[in-house]
């Protein structure tokens, strides 16, 4: 059961970071400690880490491309990949909500992040496309896409199953897709082809999310798995708020 978060339930700034190692953690950190600083082409600064030291509030798009983007470059950095995690702002260009090259980047840019500034074409080569993308509507809800070239198959994954998110999620990630298609300079994708596969994952009810807020702490657990070869039932989401999650459910 969803519950109102309110200041007195809410966890000790502490635990707001359980996504990350403290590893990690101290490399964002340090990335924005004098100022602006890149990761996988993307510019880190105390703004976008902000979020994850103020407990009870949703991540936005750029903290989350900031994580991911420390996830693809130590997973690169350890061996080739066949992955890539495109920019969570993709959704709301796509569905018009900003306007590209003035709100934020171009779609070029994004992809151009997304390949750490090498040519296009080694996105090409990636068999997993990943995408964090947040509904436009209320409420406002964090869920993971993807789309698998090798298995043929489009999967969600969605840490509140109950709100039945793939209901908008994946006719957005399809769009995505076509307007990345459309970039490249790509034949568009016959997604009624009778080919594709489609795959929602969520967390077992013990480790569901049980407050408003986390969603994209959950997403970007589910990131962190896809860089550790990890498949959904290796992932522990039972870390989400140390101590006693079901005070928030």
């Amino acid at each position: 059961m969803l519950s109102d978060t309110s200041e007195n339930s809410k966890p000790p700034p502490e635990q707001v970071m359980p996504t990350l190692t403290a590893e990690e953690k101290a490399v964002i950190l340090s990335k924005a400690a004098e100022g602006t600083r890149r990761v996988h082409c993307i510019e880190i600064t105390s703004c976008d880490i902000l979020p994850f030291l103020d407990d009870g509030h949703k991540l936005g798009a750029t903290a989350i491309d900031a994580v991911a983007a420390v996830y693809q470059q130590a997973a690169e950095e350890e061996a080739d990949t066949y992955w890539l995690v495109l920019s969570a702002w993709f959704g709301p260009i796509v569905e018009g909500t900003v306007i590209e090259g003035r709100h934020t980047k171009t779609t070029v840019e994004y992809l151009q992040q997304a390949a750490n500034g090498q040519n296009l074409e080694v996105l090409l080569a990636k068999t997993l496309w990943i995408i964090p993308l947040c509904s436009s509507k209320e409420p406002k809800h964090w869920v993971v896409t993807w789309v698998d070239w090798k298995e043929l198959k489009i999967g969600i994954f969605d840490s509140i199953p109950e709100l039945g998110s793939s209901s908008w999620a994946e006719p957005l990630l399809l769009r995505i897709i076509d307007h990345i298609c459309v970039a490249l300079k790509r034949e568009p994708i016959d997604w009624d082809s009778g080919s594709w596969r489609r795959v929602l994952e969520s967390p077992s009810n013990l480790q569901q999310q049980m407050d408003l807020w986390s969603c994209g702490l959950f997403v970007l657990m589910r990131i962190r798995g896809f860089k550790d070869g990890r498949g959904l039932e290796a992932v522990s989401f039972s870390n989400m708020n140390p101590g006693d999650k079901a005070a928030h459910g």
